[in-house]
């Protein structure tokens, strides 16, 4: 089940058309829980009514899912080569951003296709409470702090991310150049 905030008030109607009776209208930053999607419509919970919402009128906030599954699935990728400004979507060839939004789609996450807009998505977490699964983020040098790299935590600080050498990979977070570019990191899965 996806965790959700509208990004704006937003309608819920009784069917998945914007001629259908509307139920109730969330406010903005409200959040609510995602049951399934039909096309551009998300099948949703909210103050115990059951209804339709615009897909384009919420974000994830927290997904819940065993952590252990992404990493599971992320793991088959190991060595796959390094490829700047990948395609979206496709699975032979990988930037971190595109390999990160790759392996969450196979659990229902559309994440964005860029390291930038992908630490957007989600809640918060500091270093200290990272978890399987969540979303980490660094900026490189060069980048004067923008986000340009992202990664998937695992356990005690080693992450998944592409490498211009390594091709998927694991890193430590806690070490060199990673200790040293880490900016943030966010929480998209919530294990139940």
């Amino acid at each position: 089940m996806l965790e959700l905030v509208a990004t704006q008030p937003t309608k819920v109607y009784e069917k998945p058309s914007f001629d259908a009776n509307i139920l109730i209208t969330v406010p903005k930053s409200a959040q609510i829980l995602q049951i399934s999607t039909i096309g551009e419509w998300i099948k949703v919970i909210y103050k115990d009514k059951s209804g339709y919402m615009y897909k384009n009128d919420v974000k994830i906030l927290a997904m819940h899912i065993e952590p252990s599954k992404i990493i599971n699935f992320a793991d088959q990728y190991l060595y796959y080569p390094y490829q700047k400004e990948a395609e979206p979507l496709q699975d032979s060839r990988f930037d971190s951003s595109s390999f990160v939004q790759w392996v969450f789609s196979h659990i229902g996450v559309d994440l964005p296709r860029t390291s930038h807009l992908q630490s957007i998505e989600g809640k918060l977490v500091q270093p200290q409470n990272l978890k399987t699964g969540d979303l980490v983020f660094f900026s490189d040098p060069k980048s004067m702090g923008q986000i340009t790299q992202a990664g998937i935590y695992n356990e005690e600080g080693s992450f998944i991310t592409v490498t211009e050498r390594n091709g998927v990979c694991y890193q430590n977070l806690h070490t060199g150049y990673w200790d040293e570019h880490f900016v943030k990191a966010k929480r998209i899965l919530v294990s139940e």
